[in-house]
């Protein structure tokens, strides 16, 4: 069967699970087109519902769900600084549970698996999990501003446009310095399945985690001075480093993705706008995939 027609026949005959993470994905498109707790709260609850029906939740998954909706709740308001560390070093350890896939509770949907993307690559598997996306909805629902004018989006993107070209620049130059990917301009038959996942499912919430959430935090925490940017930038990176060990654990492309980590970082240091750094990320996963060996060419 033909990897397009593998898709379609996939989505077709699951359509609970197909219609619960598009439920899960309005939960989050909709924190820009009306950011409201009965609109992004309706869809989630229809997410969880169908997650339930579904098979892919059950109901111990709600403990970290509820865990990390309270912290980010009270977290938005100002708190004493030892009330504040300790809701933050819970929702970074219940966050980083669920980036890892340690809590039970979920079976993420396996939508294909050992793909050969890339000549000489890592095998590739597309999955849509249904416990990572809760480190940044939370954030994005209760902390982060996001943006609402035509004005302000044009602000950001005036910035943000540039700094990301350069940082995509730089670090696909690295890349093929080093031999971690090779040039491979192609359309793969998953492009449209793997938009949705990468963008709604990967960079957004790994955005407002990292930077919205951790990096926001540790500046605070630091005094809001040029050295407290850079010290949250680096341990965010540090961070960012550890979660991708789960995909390809190999010490060059870990360091390739702190150095993306900063990048990102940097950006939204710079604008203050998590949809800086999301741009920047979606940039450089778009232009990997698309262009060059994906994930990564095996040592």
């Amino acid at each position: 069967m033909a990897e397009g027609t593998f898709f379609h026949s996939l989505f077709w005959h699951q359509p609970i699970s197909t219609l619960c993470f598009f439920a899960f994905a309005m939960s989050f498109i909709s924190l820009w087109i009306r950011k409201t707790a009965w609109v992004w709260g309706s869809f989630l609850l229809i997410a969880y519902i169908l997650a339930f029906q579904a098979k892919i939740a059950t109901w111990i998954s709600l403990i970290p769900i509820l865990i990390l909706f309270f912290c980010h709740y009270f977290l938005k308001n100002e708190l004493p600084k030892s009330a504040r560390f300790l809701l933050f070093c819970i929702a970074t350890g219940v966050s980083l549970a669920l980036s890892f896939h340690f809590l039970p509770g979920f079976q993420n949907w396996k939508i294909a698996s050992d793909l050969c993307i890339s000549p000489g690559a890592y095998p590739y598997s597309l999955w849509f999990n249904f416990d990572k996306p809760f480190i940044g909805l939370f954030v994005l629902a209760f902390s982060i501003p996001l943006i609402t004018s035509k004005t302000e989006l044009l602000r950001v993107l005036k910035t943000s446009i540039p700094m990301s070209l350069v940082g995509i620049l730089i670090m696909m130059g690295i890349s093929l310095y080093f031999g971690l990917v090779k040039w491979d301009p192609k359309i793969s038959l998953i492009i449209f399945v793997w938009l949705f996942d990468n963008l709604i499912f990967v960079s957004i919430p790994e955005e407002a985690f990292f930077r919205g959430f951790i990096q926001r935090e540790l500046y605070l925490w630091f005094g809001k001075t040029p050295a407290a940017g850079l010290g949250s930038i680096f341990i965010t990176s540090i961070f960012f480093t550890l979660l991708h060990l789960i995909w390809v654990a190999d010490l060059s492309f870990l360091c390739l993705v702190f150095v993306a980590s900063v990048i990102y970082g940097t950006i939204y240091q710079v604008t203050r706008s998590i949809e800086a750094s999301i741009l920047c990320h979606f940039g450089l996963n778009l232009i990997h995939f698309l262009f060059f060996t994906y994930p990564a060419l095996q040592s």
